[in-house]
């Protein structure tokens, strides 16, 4: 009896933490919303979506996006998909889809694109097909004017906790392609241009760390890694190979800014 009632109590309690949670809510293209104080308003003028809604706003290529950047000149628009490992690039007045950059990369086949080891991000748990692997891109960022996007991969799929070293792919923008790939550390999160345009700063989300590219060329394949700084005490990473944890805690100051 005593069991039966803790759980009616359990259930009731969810029940009214779940009461004042609003339902998930789909808007239709035209709705508008506007500050409290009439400051502000918008308006939704058109939408991606890969889970419900309608034909004419479903795109498969959306898996979870994680992140949008429009570029300088505001002629198109990039959208990472996290889960489905690709970049799409969007024209930003008609919203039609212009390229699906798929981030899937092969050992031999892709060798070109990879600049050299720069010794800065060791291996510790992975030793063999390292470049075999998809990307799972996050942010980015745009440099050279608008000339190549930085979308830096939250992991390889095959380091399932993100402890390794992890890459950022460059984009030429003017042909939605891949034209470079460097490695960068464990779990990276938010990647910026520096004001004079010649660093490229990434910061490590698993372990403290802020990588610097030097990007001072026009050329992709002069661009180095210039340095590793470590914000107080680089953390030391040893998680299990054969299941997944929960990198969203226990890593450090999760380093997101740059």
């Amino acid at each position: 009896m005593k069991r039966t009632l803790s759980a009616a109590f359990a259930l009731a309690i969810s029940m009214l933490s779940f009461a004042d949670v609003p339902p998930v809510s789909h808007p239709q293209i035209g709705t508008t919303a506007q500050a409290t104080d009439g400051s502000l308003t918008m308006k939704l003028i058109a939408k991606k979506q890969n889970y419900g809604g309608t034909s004419d706003t479903r795109d498969t290529d959306i898996n979870s996006p994680k992140s949008i950047n429009i570029h300088p000149d505001g002629s198109k628009y990039y959208v990472n998909s996290l889960e489905g490992c690709t970049t799409i690039s969007y024209d930003f007045k008609t919203h039609k889809k212009l390229a699906v950059i798929r981030h899937q990369f092969k050992d031999g086949r892709d060798d070109a694109l990879w600049s050299k080891p720069s010794g800065l991000y060791p291996w510790r748990h992975y030793h063999q097909n390292l470049n075999t692997f998809a990307g799972k891109p996050v942010e980015s960022t745009f440099s050279h004017n608008g000339r190549y996007l930085w979308v830096p991969y939250y992991r390889r799929t095959f380091d399932i906790n993100a402890q390794d070293p992890s890459a950022v792919a460059i984009i030429d923008t003017k042909t939605d392609k891949i034209v470079r790939l460097m490695e960068t550390g464990p779990l990276p999160k938010m990647v910026s241009t520096s004001p004079d345009g010649k660093t490229v700063a990434i910061s490590h989300w698993g372990n403290n760390t802020v990588g610097l590219i030097d990007i001072s060329s026009d050329k992709p394949e002069d661009w180095h890694h210039k340095m590793v700084l470590v914000v107080d005490k680089e953390l030391e990473l040893n998680y299990p190979l054969n299941r997944s944890v929960d990198r969203d805690n226990g890593s450090g100051y999760a380093l997101r800014g740059t």
